[in-house]
């Protein structure tokens, strides 16, 4: 599931930013950043679940789905191997590696949050254009895009 993924790599996210040695030191706010826009799609599916039509959201929820589980895998494993370097240059390693992770990772949450606003901005749309054309409106979502 998603949301649990999600959850998850917030909870590595915030691990990071508390621990001590801070192995994110010199791009904390990075981090803080990700740990953002990670939270906000953490709400995003718990609104998709109560508001729209599962089928309509479908392909963005598995794509998110795809993305935090493997980041969830690939976070933890870089993590690991900056607490088990064994000497400074493993460790400095150790920490690139896991930033370059962080970096494609913020990559793939940002493009993601840019679909989500594509979708979001044409709902508005499609909204606005049936009140105006005096078609009902279910649950701010118009008839026709809440059939997608």
């Amino acid at each position: 599931m998603a949301y649990a993924d999600i959850t998850a790599l917030l909870e590595n996210l915030e691990f990071l930013l508390q621990s001590d040695p801070h192995p994110i030191l010199h791009y904390k706010e990075q981090v803080e950043s990700l740990h953002d826009k990670v939270n906000l799609l953490r709400g995003f599916l718990e609104e998709s679940e109560k508001r729209y039509d599962r089928g309509s959201m479908k392909h963005l929820e598995l794509e998110i789905r795809d993305v935090f589980y493997k980041a969830r895998k690939v976070i933890d494993s870089k993590l690991l191997n900056v607490y088990a370097a064994k000497s400074a240059k493993s460790w400095k390693k150790a920490r690139r590696i896991l930033r370059r992770s962080l970096r494609k990772l913020t990559e793939k949450v940002d493009f993601i949050l840019k679909k989500l606003n594509k979708i979001s901005q044409k709902r508005k749309n499609a909204a606005s254009a049936d009140l105006q054309a005096g078609e009902p409106v279910l649950g701010g979502l118009s008839r026709r895009v809440y059939m997608e």
